[in-house]
């Protein structure tokens, strides 16, 4: 819930922090189902529609998603 806070801050370089924490607490699948139950998942795809400016925003979003995806 911490992070989700930090992912709704208006500030980028603060979002893609957080986005990053969170791509290195992605350990197993219940730090996923963990994820999904807190609704980060919505946080995250939110990043990936960002426009241009979010660029490292972006690119965390989508380390987050590889991350899921190796794991899951």
């Amino acid at each position: 819930q911490c992070l989700a806070r930090l992912l709704t801050q208006p500030v980028r370089t603060l979002r893609g922090a957080a986005l990053r924490v969170l791509r290195f607490c992605i350990l197993d699948k219940a730090s996923i189902q963990l994820m999904i139950e807190t609704h980060t998942t919505v946080l995250v795809s939110r990043a990936l529609e960002r426009d241009d400016k979010c660029d490292i925003e972006r690119v965390q979003a989508m380390k987050v998603m590889r991350a899921t995806m190796d794991v899951g």
